[in-house]
């Protein structure tokens, strides 16, 4: 008579996890025992034999801010010459209250992670951002017009450079 074995079970891979990225900021937070603690049962105190170091990531969520552009307009007391306005800096978008890094985080959620524009006005929502997302299709619709010549540029230069063939 034969014994059937029953089938192994297969262990499971632990503790092969990957570092956290070395030029991430760190904040360290020292842990002390307490004073109770560090008294030992003969009545003296330890001291420090060594450390245990544990890394946890952390993510800050969004950090929403309001750039204020004051552009000073400067007139002389004396004379009635046209006053003169300070330039303000170039914007993607003439009128638009969206900076480079909104616009940046546009395209991004968009292009790259693929969500719908109704879903990232929900996440603006929850910031408390009131944008609705027909404002958001107008912003990617003229940021893709400022940036096609680029693209176009890029596409040609691809065309021209001697692709090498031997890449499988």
């Amino acid at each position: 008579m034969k014994l059937k074995s029953s089938p192994r079970r297969s262990t499971k891979w632990r503790g092969n996890r990957k570092p956290l990225l070395a030029d991430l900021p760190r904040i360290e937070v020292i842990h002390e025992p307490s004073e109770h603690e560090l008294t030992c049962a003969c009545g003296c105190r330890k001291h420090a034999i060594g450390e245990e170091i544990s890394e946890q990531l952390e993510i800050v969520p969004m950090q929403i801010r309001v750039i204020k552009h004051v552009r000073k307009v400067c007139g002389c007391r004396d004379c009635e010459t046209a006053p003169v306005t300070a330039d303000k800096p170039a914007q993607l978008i003439e009128k638009s209250m969206a900076s480079p890094s909104v616009l940046a985080m546009l395209l991004t959620t968009k292009c790259v992670d693929g969500l719908p524009l109704p879903r990232f006005e929900k996440v603006l929502d929850r910031h408390g951002i009131d944008i609705p997302h027909q404002t958001l299709a107008r912003w990617v619709i003229q940021c893709s017009e400022h940036l096609q010549p680029l693209l176009n540029l890029m596409c040609d230069r691809l065309l021209v450079e001697r692709l090498p063939t031997g890449i499988t």
